[in-house]
């Protein structure tokens, strides 16, 4: 267990986010392996037992982790809200035409100007609305996947999920409807 990477993963869990096996890269917005990832995988059951013992279950998620209060089967009220701008962003894609794969291709994304129009289709609004979302959708999008590391914004402006937000988009899919929803 390395002891300057174990409190840099505590305080990603602690502010509520994900810790995902790629990221982009700060400088150049490359994708790189995420070295807290690498620890957590390395040293799995060591972090299992001490997120145990400070009363949370450790949670692999596709290619991602997160903790939750321990022996929580259901996702809080900010995991429900994640799911329902990812499942909006999807629904709305497929609205305007774009394919919703594109948010899974780091190299692709979703352009963020878009996301004005996904705002402006009244079904998707209305839900929107009802769940509390009031603000422009890129800044709710920031505040709840993008600050969670559910999402990124690429260096050229475009939005593509994270393996945490491919996780929880394919959960949510499968859940629902048996499957990825698709264009096809």
């Amino acid at each position: 267990m390395n002891y300057k990477l174990s409190p840099m993963i505590f305080q990603e869990f602690m502010n509520g986010r994900m810790i995902n096996k790629i990221v982009l890269n700060d400088i150049n917005g490359e994708p790189t392996k995420n070295t807290l990832f690498e620890e957590i995988t390395g040293h799995i059951e060591t972090y299992i037992e001490v997120y145990k013992c400070c009363g949370f279950d450790l949670v692999r998620n596709g290619e991602s982790f997160f903790i939750r209060e321990r022996g929580l089967k259901q996702y809080d009220e900010n995991a429900m809200n994640a799911m329902v701008l990812l499942d909006c962003i999807y629904r709305g894609a497929l609205s305007i035409g774009t394919n919703p794969s594109i948010l899974r291709e780091l190299s692709l994304g979703l352009p963020v100007d878009q996301l004005d129009k996904i705002q402006a289709i009244p079904d998707i609004n209305l839900v929107l609305k009802s769940c509390g979302f009031q603000k422009n959708l890129l800044v709710d999008v920031k505040a709840s996947l993008v600050n969670r590391k559910l999402a990124y914004i690429t260096n050229t402006n475009s939005l593509v999920l994270s393996d945490a937000g491919i996780a929880f988009i394919d959960e949510l899919h499968d859940d629902a409807y048996g499957g990825v929803i698709s264009s096809t």
